[in-house]
């Protein structure tokens, strides 16, 4: 008899044993099961929500938001009109009242040719969207003659004119690569006329038609347009 209770207690034991190892079994399956789904469900939002971005939301955010330009310039023809009509002017006032000392003065001296220096830049450009950056351009550009005397050439007086421009830029980039980028851009603003005795402010546009800067974080670039900032143009630039 007691061996009888023994045997059903040792099968009692070991079924249980057999019940207690298959639920655990299931619960690990379980576990796993559900891990991968949840898994699987995280990376398929994701990716929904990546293929939703914008193009320029995909872009990695070490793209540089601001840049510093240095430039020069080629006088262009406005500018040059700009200075010479306002010579023109000056000339005429001044021959209005002339005395006789002055006659004879002219007579033994003369102008040498006026001489048109190439303009400088300074222009700070903030990236907004990848196809649009705002900024302010300084410009200044200037000219100078002397008058001689007719005999011995010798300086009698010197003469310089400057032309000097603060404008709201605007920057249209329409081509992007790695080391490569065009553009265009529209500058708003205005211009002083400074030279001793006389100085003026006017309403000034400038405007590059065509740009094309080549570099990365320093680069080099080159632009025409027209305007007080000149009609051809190249400087450096660092984008930080």
């Amino acid at each position: 008899m007691r061996i009888r209770i023994f045997m059903l207690l040792v099968a009692f034991v070991a079924s249980l044993t057999t019940v207690l190892a298959q639920s655990n079994v299931t619960t690990e399956q379980l576990s796993d099961n559900v891990s991968a789904y949840w898994a699987e469900q995280q990376h398929s939002a994701t990716m929904t929500q990546v293929s939703n971005l914008s193009p320029d939301d995909a872009l990695p955010s070490v793209r540089f938001a601001n840049s510093l330009e240095l430039g020069t310039a080629v006088p262009g023809a406005s500018l040059i009109l700009l200075m010479e009509l306002y010579t023109d002017v000056d000339r005429g006032l001044q021959s209005q009242s002339r005395n006789f000392s002055q006659i004879l003065h002219d007579a033994s001296h003369y102008s040498s040719a006026e001489r048109c220096w190439p303009c400088l830049s300074l222009n700070y450009q903030h990236s907004v969207k990848r196809w649009l950056s705002l900024g302010v351009k300084s410009t200044v550009g200037w000219k100078t003659r002397s008058e001689r005397h007719v005999v011995s050439n010798d300086v009698y007086r010197r003469y310089s004119m400057c032309l000097a421009s603060l404008m709201f830029n605007m920057r249209f980039s329409w081509l992007h690569r790695d080391y490569v980028s065009m553009y265009s851009s529209l500058g708003l603003g205005a211009m002083a006329h400074i030279q001793f005795g006389d100085s003026w402010l006017a309403p000034m546009v400038d405007a590059a038609w065509v740009g094309i800067s080549v570099g990365k974080r320093v680069y080099g670039y080159a632009e025409f347009g027209a305007g007080v900032g000149g009609v051809l143009r190249a400087g450096v630039g660092v984008r930080f």
